[in-house]
């Protein structure tokens, strides 16, 4: 009996320890199930969702909303971005802003890339010394002042990186009645690093430096204290809409990220430029529903991918309301079409095991009358339809002339200017290959001074090197 109850007993332990292993393993294996799902998206990268039917080809420019999103994971890994996530409401941000510098006014982006030659590449070298990102050389002058190295602003902040006068003496910068180093945009430039890397240690994060240097050290601390923040990052969600920032502090951050995005998307299409696409746009004073947009316009989300996620529109204080692309009229090119070519010789087009070939030299030709130089007349030649085509095959005997008939009056100075090496009236090489981008405005019948005819040659060319490359 005793015997009996013993065996009974062990029975029930085992039973018990055995049940409260099982419990053991469930809550360990759901509480791996709840902390996979809290882990925040900027950690784990998302898979790009391919666009079906893209308003703008790839290679011409992106636009779509998962072009952004994937720009900016991009951004946030070579960054080593460890303090926020990216949410909606910074895709959302950062689609609008990119869409204005790229869509609606690239124009006026265009003019402040071209005056960002003069001081990028040693803003670059100075904040690459701290070692910060390329990107940030660029966008930061690039949203504080437009690269305006004389701008001032109400608050009487001066210089490319808009110092006020306190700030830049704390950062060894002389501001007095006589010396200004604010303009100074070498020193400023390292004034700046010095203080977006400081930072960038202090938050752990780039994004958060950055948006230090406008909101200040002090200011940001406050906030992001009393912010909610789960797994060591904050949502950026968060962050826009704290009542202590005010509404053009807001935007800093997304307009910086568009900068940069900007010139990582010029870097890797190896462009100069942003191609200036033709738009129509209306601006919004009011909050208006996105659903009773997309009654009048069916295509409105692909126009304005920055809607995609939103109920209503947001009121920019940078743009004065909220500005939306009604249409954009772009057609996409044709196929790139050869202009002209080195004409095979005989003998590499006879077979290996034929004999060669004497060819009778050909009965020379009278030589063209020739063309002016630009600087000479003052104005472009206009040689239209039988007389252009002549003269540009008289003036290329050597070569297989595919001919353009929407370039006419354009392509024989092109030709001859098409080589920055070559002097104007000199010969075309031979074995140079000329290639033209189907689609690109041709010259204005007007007659052009010297200097816009030269512009006007000069974007002609990197257009058609750009062609010769992909061909």
């Amino acid at each position: 009996m005793i015997a009996t109850a013993i065996q009974a007993l062990r029975a029930c332990v085992n039973w018990r320890w055995s049940v409260q292993l099982i419990g053991l393993m469930m809550v360990f294996a759901v509480g791996s199930i709840v902390d996979a799902a809290d882990t925040p998206v900027s950690r784990v990268r998302p898979v790009s969702i391919p666009v079906k039917d893209p308003i703008l080809p790839p290679s011409l420019w992106p636009y779509e909303r998962e072009a952004i999103r994937e720009g900016l994971y991009l951004l946030f890994e070579q960054w080593d971005e460890a303090a926020l996530n990216i949410d909606e409401e910074l895709v959302r941000h950062v689609s609008y802003f990119y869409k204005y510098y790229s869509i609606v006014d690239p124009h006026g982006t265009n003019r402040i890339i071209e005056r960002s030659r003069k001081y990028y590449p040693a803003i670059r070298k100075i904040f690459e010394s701290h070692r910060l990102p390329e990107e940030l050389a660029f966008a930061i002058p690039f949203v504080e002042s437009a690269f305006v190295n004389k701008a001032r602003s109400d608050k009487k902040a001066v210089g490319l990186f808009q110092f006020l006068k306190n700030t830049a003496r704390a950062f060894d910068l002389t501001v007095s009645g006589q010396v200004d180093e604010r303009l100074d945009y070498r020193k400023s430039a390292s004034a700046c690093a010095t203080y977006i890397s400081k930072n960038r240690v202090l938050f752990d994060s780039t994004v958060l430096s950055i948006g230090s240097f406008h909101h200040g050290t002090s200011r940001l601390t406050r906030i992001l204290r009393r912010l909610p923040i789960k797994d060591d990052r904050w949502d950026f969600v968060s962050i826009f809409n704290h009542r202590q920032l005010g509404k053009y502090s807001k935007e800093y951050i997304p307009k910086c990220l568009a900068a940069a995005l900007v010139f990582r998307f010029l870097k890797n299409l190896d462009m100069e430029a942003i191609p200036e696409i033709g738009t129509e746009n209306r601006k919004l004073p009011r909050f208006v529903y996105v659903k009773d947009l997309k009654e009048k316009y069916p295509d409105l989300l692909r126009l304005n991918p920055d809607l995609q996620q939103a109920k209503t529109t947001y009121l920019y204080a940078t743009t004065r309301g909220y500005l939306l692309v009604e249409e954009l009229n772009y057609t996409p090119a044709e196929a790139p079409v050869l202009i002209a070519r080195q004409e095979a010789s005989p003998a590499e087009t006879a077979p290996k095991e034929a004999p060669a070939i004497e060819v009778p030299e050909e009965s020379e030709r009278e030589e063209p009358s020739p063309i002016k130089p630009v600087e000479e007349t003052g104005t472009v030649p206009q040689l239209v339809g039988d007389a252009w085509e002549e003269s540009i095959r008289d003036r290329f005997p050597k070569h297989e002339i595919v001919m353009n008939k929407s370039y006419t009056g354009v392509i024989e100075e092109i030709g001859i200017i098409f080589d920055q090496n070559l002097k104007v009236g000199e010969e075309w090489p031979e074995d140079e290959i000329l290639i033209l981008e189907v689609g690109r405005p041709p010259i204005p019948e007007d007659e052009l001074t010297s200097e816009e005819y030269t512009r006007f040659i000069q974007e002609y060319m990197t257009t058609l090197r750009q062609s010769s490359e992909s061909f």
